[in-house]
């Protein structure tokens, strides 16, 4: 039997940026759907 070692990264990668203008859309397309479960994928 062998063992296989699964690395893990060691830095995080940077965070994304979401502007108000994005956040706006984004409640404005939940808004239109008329369901405010609706989550955003990215």
């Amino acid at each position: 039997m062998s063992a296989v070692a699964e690395s893990l990264p060691t830095e995080m990668p940077e965070p994304i940026l979401f502007t108000d203008s994005a956040a706006a859309k984004v409640a404005d397309l939940i808004a239109e759907e008329g369901n405010p479960d609706l989550k955003l994928r990215v």
